[in-house]
């Protein structure tokens, strides 16, 4: 076998399973791997301007996903809401 039979789920940034299982359009699977990348604290700074997550913007679930990677509750920089 070769090295890529030693990859395991852990090599992998949940973020960008998350945008892949929305590029296959699987919204549940991307809000499971976003809330995968919240509590990994991955890095999500263009969340906002990406349109990969245009579709689930107004899903509560998102509105919560945000609300763990902001957990001051900054949601204009994930969001892009106004104060």
């Amino acid at each position: 076998m070769g090295a890529a039979s030693n990859t395991s789920v852990q090599d992998y940034d949940p973020y960008f399973a998350a945008k892949n299982y929305m590029l296959i359009g699987n919204k549940d699977q991307a809000l499971v791997w976003l809330n995968k990348a919240a509590e990994a604290h991955s890095q999500i700074l263009f969340i906002k301007s990406e349109p990969y997550w245009d579709s689930i913007r107004s899903d509560p679930r998102y509105a919560d996903l945000m609300g763990k990677f902001n957990p001051a509750g900054d949601q204009q920089k994930c969001t892009g809401s106004t104060p």
